[in-house]
């Protein structure tokens, strides 16, 4: 991957931004949703920042605790990295960034939570 203009995103950042975005919709503090899945608020935390993936039986949790399917869920991670597509963002693992030049292209959380949070608002 080159950084000649391009944006990056790490897909986990990306997942993480989206359950924070669906547990503020749904009114939950942090400790409320770990709580309903049945994770620690310390594991939780890591998947919201983006410095954990989720496997198959802590995302049907959390779709649980949030009052939606599993296709759901991953629906709306889909959708917002369609999003960030059409606003000139790539969405790649955390290996395909991990180089000099993408790093340089790499969107930082804040920037990426602003541009999700519309993104979501209007779903």
């Amino acid at each position: 991957m080159s950084s000649s203009g391009e944006r990056f995103a790490v897909a986990d950042t990306v997942f993480g931004q989206v359950l924070v975005t669906l547990r503020k919709q749904r009114g939950l503090e942090q400790g409320q949703l770990a709580e309903h899945s049945g994770m620690s608020r310390a594991s939780l935390s890591r998947l919201e920042r983006g410095e954990a993936s989720a496997n198959l039986v802590a995302l049907q949790s959390l779709a649980n605790a949030l009052s939606m399917t599993l296709v759901d869920l991953v629906q709306t991670y889909e959708n917002a990295v369609r999003q960030l597509r059409e606003q000139g963002v790539m969405v790649a693992s955390k290996k395909e960034v991990n180089t000099p030049d993408a790093a340089l292209g790499l969107v930082g959380v804040a920037a990426l939570a602003v541009l999700l949070a519309a993104a979501l608002k209007s779903k």
